[in-house]
């Protein structure tokens, strides 16, 4: 679940070498645009769920927060609600911190044998982009989110050898800059 980067149109994506390298059965509900924030004319990640197909789900891998930065939304914090108290309904979806923790208080309660785990972006190197925003607040915030819900996470941006190879030549990695090409999604 997650944006234009997960739903990788065009590519195998996250879901593809997932499905390559574990041989699983993925489904890729990923919509290009999505932010975990409401915004106006934009699809929120948590919106993704009436996708999720009825079966039995074992896993989840989100990813998400490339939008909410780029349209400068208000990332907010992490509430002081204890999970075990919170309902989908008790956090402020106009910022990128109460939609995220909607999105994991839904998947916990609907999908309590579920794993789920978050893969944190890379910077974007497109545009406008404020990558500086992303790693300096998205970041730690997604980080804390993660951690308060017992989500483990896969941090792209601080990873020193992913971003050995990506950042470099990224170029060779994506094809715009943004949206990871097979052999990004491969790395």
């Amino acid at each position: 679940m997650g944006d234009s980067i997960t739903a990788a149109y065009g590519y195998k994506g996250w879901a593809g070498e997932l499905q390559e390298h574990y041989r699983i059965n993925p489904y890729n509900i990923g919509v290009g645009g999505a932010s975990y924030a409401t915004l106006d004319g934009r699809t929120t990640i948590y919106a993704q769920t009436a996708n999720i197909p009825k079966v039995d789900v074992d896993f989840f891998v989100l990813n998400g927060g490339v939008n909410d930065v780029w349209s400068k939304v208000n990332l907010g914090s992490v509430s002081s609600i204890p999970v075990a108290n919170a309902t989908v309904n008790s956090f402020d979806t106009n910022t990128t911190a109460g939609a995220m923790e909607q999105m994991f208080c839904y998947l916990r309660k609907n999908y309590p044998n579920a794993k789920i785990a978050f893969v944190i972006n890379y910077i974007c190197y497109a545009g406008d982009f404020d990558g500086v925003r992303f790693r300096d607040e998205f970041v730690p915030l997604a980080k804390a989110i993660c951690d308060k819900w017992g989500v483990p996470y896969l941090d792209l941006v601080n990873n020193a050898e992913f971003n050995a190879q990506f950042s470099a030549v990224y170029n060779v990695h994506t094809y715009d800059g943004v949206h990871g090409n097979d052999y990004g999604y491969e790395l």
